[in-house]
């Protein structure tokens, strides 16, 4: 897995408990209903709706609280995306590879890049994926490739491939790209 990150200057809410979280997706389920079904059957993109889910805190709940998050736990952050889908569903897809992503890093990233990805995350940040690929015979059939530039000395590297599942990577900070 390769991480590369987008920095923007954000900022977002810290959220402080349970009930507090709840109390946030309702209000934002009630905004983002307005317009869903326009949105959809136009097929514009939530910038300005991801914009907001960034700012109210509720993309940082399951940061471990080692690192100043709230650590939600899974059915309470469940019940989260449960009333963000019922104001708009495609709003609730967006962070699923976002918060699975969180917990990759939780249970096998290194300290240094825990600590820089769980900041970004509660300051706004959104991670998403570019994993999936058409064309193998295994979803371990990877063919994007991460190369180093041949004629730098310096650790300037090229992606180069195509990925089929990618919910989420137009709003990302960081993109999680599996490649060899």
């Amino acid at each position: 897995m390769t991480a590369v990150s987008q920095a923007r200057v954000r900022s977002a809410v810290r959220i402080g408990s349970e009930a507090e979280a709840l109390s946030i997706a309702r209000e934002l389920a009630a905004e983002f209903a307005v317009g869903a079904a326009e949105r959809d059957r136009e097929r514009r993109l939530p910038h300005a709706e991801i914009d907001r889910l960034s700012q109210s805190g509720l993309l940082a709940l399951t940061v471990p609280a080692r690192f100043g998050g709230l650590d939600l736990r899974p059915s309470a952050l469940a019940e989260v995306v449960s009333i963000l889908a019922a104001a708009d569903a495609s709003i609730a897809q967006i962070p699923h590879s976002h918060f699975v992503y969180l917990n990759l890093v939780r249970l096998s990233a290194g300290e240094v890049l825990q600590e820089r990805i769980f900041a970004d995350v509660l300051a706004g940040g959104r991670v998403a994926n570019a994993q999936s690929e058409r064309g193998g015979k295994t979803i371990a059939d990877i063919s994007t490739r991460l190369s180093p530039v041949a004629d730098r000395a310096s650790t300037l590297f090229v992606l180069d491939g195509e990925k089929f599942y990618c919910t989420g990577s137009l709003f990302a900070d960081t993109l999680a790209v599996l490649a060899r």
